[in-house]
């Protein structure tokens, strides 16, 4: 499966225009999102990623962090997803995965 990245279409207040901020999806369905931090507290925390989709509490598996970078961002966000779909697929969750 290959996730895909668009640019987020919401206007931003200038402060935040030259942010990056993208929308993750999934075979075209939008299951979450990364985007750079404004004035983050360190270097360390520069890029949020969150997984959007509705995913089961019983899983106990991370949905969301923070980074240094885009594509730690990225990895980050992979990572956690495919453990998801991995974890509805073994416990037979109907979570309208393809």
């Amino acid at each position: 499966m290959a996730l895909t990245l668009r640019p987020i279409d919401l206007e931003r207040s200038p402060a935040m225009a030259d942010l990056e901020d993208w929308i993750v999806l999934d075979d075209g369905i939008p299951i979450g999102r990364i985007y750079q931090r404004h004035a983050p507290a360190n270097a360390d925390v520069a890029w949020f990623w969150s997984v959007t989709t509705y995913v089961e509490p019983r899983s106990g598996l991370r949905m969301s962090g923070t980074t240094a970078t885009l594509d730690a961002a990225k990895t980050e966000f992979r990572d956690s997803y495919d453990k998801w779909r991995d974890w509805a697929t073994k416990a037979g969750f109907d979570s309208g995965l393809g």
